[in-house]
């Protein structure tokens, strides 16, 4: 692999031998893990593929003409852009003209369609799309063969992949990557039910949606119990700074090697780096399989979850992704930090300061009964105290609140913290963990908190408080709430349970709009409103127009089918 004035890849090599008149190519070693000098993801900017055993024909450069593409793609769909090419292929961003909606079209490059081994594995990433139907993985709406080439039609994603997220904002926050690491572990743990790995886990196969929803894309290498296996002992296939030592190996995988290649992405995003990036494909094998990864400078929580991610030994990693879910959403919903008081002592200064105290209170007993006739009982004025009991109380107050310097707080309007007044705040304290979904920014008596998810709980002056929650697409939501002392209360909120939801199901398709507001087109995800009434208009080229209005009621999911 050789990098050009523009940091692209290009394959070389040499002609081994001839057989029946056709040239056999093969790579050299340079192809893979080199490190390209202007390209920010190291050492493999496309996809490798690397096998002990076998070897095919590669082309020097492989992106298609449109001109060469199966004639149903040039008649049903107009080609936008190219997105990526590669030795394997090219990924085009094409319109489908009958529709009217944007798709993505993979195309297999014709020189490994002519190995049948290579068009078997781009036919099972077909049929394994079309078994997932998930939401957090794309949708495939075709798959096709003409002569040598075979192609893929699926759903776009409008969105960033976090490849793209990466390069545009180097490092992501605790939370963000903790609620990124439990929405994969929640996508693969439901397609690891249903008996497929991924295999290729890494930023540029991991799409961010517009509205924060994560999705899951090529699985091009992924591997299905119900599907014939391809992968031969000793084959090595996927991204090498992504995968698990026993895949690097060629050895036998399971789920947990997918759990590796997420903790791999996890610990990107917190810091930028992938750690097993080398100088050399070797490089990266002995990184994979010998080096152990440095997380001192990370959080004690995400540490250890990595550490459990990123064990050389697929035993000692999670035994599923739905552990490892739940152990992601321990770290973001913690229980509160227990405080305890440290005891003091009994010394001798504190055995005189208690008799000081007894006789104060005797004297003022003798002093009450004298001048019982013209006072109200108990009452007492302010004088009769000593000035050194007046001083010695706060100092106590100090002393223990000391023990108490650990404890979270955020700063709310009302609340005071000035000197010894502070101890009774810190008795009369409590806590609170607030959680969403999908997410909203927090508002907590007036002051913005941030927005979910929150990775603590807040620890807050006890008694009521005013809690909202802001979303930009689902309005505003309010509370309030009682803090009891020492205590913690717990809010989740799901925009879910106070909002209507639309499903529309059209045949053929359709534009969605609402109010005169497009909401997309079929087919479509819930679409979630707050309650009220709503004129549905449904527009396809080829169909009169269809409008209904709607009385959409809180909580409930109204279905619309319609067939034209």
């Amino acid at each position: 692999m050789r990098w050009n004035s523009k940091g692209k890849g290009e394959v070389y090599g040499r002609v081994l031998r001839r057989r029946k008149g056709r040239r056999l190519f093969s790579p050299c070693a340079s192809a893979v893990g080199i490190r390209p000098r202007r390209q920010r993801y190291w050492g493999f900017p496309e996809e490798v593929y690397i096998t002990r055993w076998t070897s095919w024909g590669l082309k020097k450069r492989n992106m298609l003409d449109t001109s060469t593409l199966p004639k149903v793609i040039r008649d049903k769909y107009q080609i936008e852009k190219t997105i990526s090419h590669s030795q394997f292929g090219t990924v085009y961003l094409a319109r489908q003209v009958a529709l009217d909606r944007k798709v993505i079209i993979k195309v297999l490059s014709p020189i490994l369609g002519q190995d049948d081994k290579q068009r078997k594995r781009f036919q099972r990433e077909a049929k394994i799309l079309a078994e997932l139907d998930d939401p957090g993985v794309t949708r495939i709406y075709d798959f096709g063969e003409e002569g040598k080439l075979c192609f893929i039609i699926q759903e776009f994603v409008p969105g960033e992949t976090l490849e793209e997220v990466l390069a545009r904002r180097k490092t992501l926050p605790l939370p963000e990557v903790l609620r990124i690491g439990k929405e994969v572990a929640e996508i693969l743990s439901r397609i690891h039910k249903k008996g497929i790995l991924h295999r290729d886990i890494k930023p540029s196969n991991i799409i961010i949606k517009e509205d924060g929803q994560i999705k899951l894309t090529d699985f091009g290498l992924a591997q299905s119990f119900r599907v014939e296996r391809l992968t031969l002992d000793g084959e090595i296939i996927g991204t090498p700074a992504y995968m698990s030592p026993e895949q690097i190996s060629g050895k036998g995988i399971d789920f947990r090697s997918d759990i590796f290649s997420l903790g791999v992405v996890l610990y990107e995003l917190l810091t930028g780096e992938n750690p097993f990036v080398a100088e050399s494909f070797t490089g990266v094998l002995h990184k994979v399989l010998y080096e152990e990864v440095s997380l001192a400078n990370l959080p004690e929580g995400i540490r250890s979850i990595l550490s459990r991610m990123l064990a050389k030994e697929a035993k000692e990693r999670f035994s599923s992704a739905e552990e490892l879910r739940r152990a992601i959403e321990t770290q973001l919903n913690p229980q509160p930090e227990i405080l305890t008081v440290r005891k003091f002592p009994i010394t001798r200064s504190m055995v005189l300061f208690i008799l000081l105290f007894l006789l104060s209170i005797l004297s003022l007993h003798l002093f009450l009964t004298q001048r019982r006739k013209g006072r109200e009982k108990g009452e007492m004025p302010l004088s009769a105290i000593r000035p050194e009991e007046k001083e010695t109380i706060p100092t106590l107050r100090e002393t223990i609140n000391r023990n108490f310097s650990s404890a979270r707080q955020i700063p709310l309007p009302g609340s005071r913290r000035k000197g010894p007044n502070h101890f009774s705040e810190v008795i009369d304290s409590g806590y609170l963990s607030i959680s969403c979904t999908p997410w909203a920014d927090v508002y907590l008596n007036g002051l913005h908190l941030g927005a979910t998810p929150f990775a603590f709980p807040f620890k807050l002056p006890a008694g009521e408080a005013k809690i909202k929650f802001s979303h930009p697409q689902f309005g505003t939501y309010e509370k309030v709430l009682f803090v009891p002392p020492k205590e913690t209360v717990r809010v989740f909120f799901d925009f879910k349970s106070i909002l209507a939801g639309l499903k529309v199901f059209v045949s053929p398709w359709a534009k969605i709009y609402l109010n005169g507001q497009y909401k997309g087109e079929t087919p479509t995800d819930i679409i979630y409103l707050p309650p009220g009434r709503y004129e549905l208009k449904l527009l396809n080229p080829n169909f009169p127009p269809y409008v209904e209005t709607l009385e959409l009621k809180s909580g409930e999911i109204l279905e619309r089918s319609i067939r034209w």
